[in-house]
């Protein structure tokens, strides 16, 4: 979700080798399970083992963690991936860890495509998201914990109108 526009910053800085090694539904952690994604365990095994070959400057962690309260992954096991990272390169790597993004009770796509029946040309800029407060707490209180740096996308995204939903030219 975050790498076309970091393929587009590369464009600007052509100095800089951006990567992404990620698979869907497979959060960045070490030891992930799911029966749902039974092979999330073993595709995170080869991008850590990638992450040691490359020595990366900076590994950003994203997921949309929402989906992945503490029943289903262990915030310990987001610890120990942290853990893991600092201790290779000894320890350079910049670590950042990424919030959630704004989610809406259904896909936002169909949202305003129903919004958008009514009222074609007032299709919304705005909408207030789903509260996700207590995640962003629990991953934020990681970062700090670890010294890492934490962004919260919804910072960027939403104001007291609520979190973009698509983004117009102005004339």
């Amino acid at each position: 979700h975050l790498f076309p526009g970091f393929l587009q910053q590369q464009k600007i800085a052509k100095s800089i080798n951006i990567a992404q090694f990620s698979t869907s539904s497979c959060p960045p952690v070490i030891g992930f399970e799911s029966l749902q994604r039974p092979l999330c365990k073993k595709i995170n095994s080869q991008v850590f083992q990638k992450i040691i070959k490359l020595k990366p400057k900076i590994v950003i962690l994203s997921a949309d963690w929402y989906n992945y309260p503490q029943d289903k992954i262990s915030l310990n096991k987001l610890q120990d991936t942290i853990s893991f990272l600092k201790t290779q390169g000894g320890g350079m790597i910049n670590i950042i860890l990424i919030g959630t993004f704004p989610r809406w009770s259904d896909p936002l796509p169909r949202k305003l495509f129903n919004i958008s029946k009514e009222n074609y040309y007032d299709v919304p800029t705005r909408l207030e998201a789903l509260n996700t407060i207590e995640t962003d707490k629990l991953i934020s209180k990681i970062a700090k914990e670890n010294k890492i740096n934490f962004i919260d996308p919804k910072k960027y995204l939403c104001n007291r109108d609520g979190c973009l939903t698509i983004v117009r030219n102005k004339k």
